[in-house]
């Protein structure tokens, strides 16, 4: 097609007018969100889980001092990133 068609076609077939949703329509468009929102807090808690277990473990190991120090920086740093991206997703679905 030449793109001077195109232009007319599209120029032709605007309508100022919105169409109408349903209230099921909108139900159907909101669900993935909600499903995604669901699988992330099950995401969450099961980071926390992970991540209390993962803290447990090494309070209990019997490792040199600076292995346990490094271990739980690297951890604590997992929460950090984790934790912020878990915020900033949120704050993107609450838009």
């Amino acid at each position: 097609m030449n793109i001077d068609e195109l232009k007319n076609t599209w120029s032709e077939d605007r309508d100022d007018e919105t169409p109408e949703i349903s209230t099921e329509q909108k139900n159907k468009i909101n669900f993935p969100l909600e499903k995604m929102r669901k699988n992330m807090r099950m995401e969450f808690w099961s980071t926390v889980g992970i991540f209390i277990f993962a803290f447990a473990l090494i309070a209990l190991c019997e490792a040199p001092f600076k292995f346990k120090f490094y271990i739980t920086i690297l951890i604590a740093s997992m929460v950090f990133v984790t934790f912020s991206f878990l915020v900033s997703f949120l704050s993107f679905t609450k838009k």
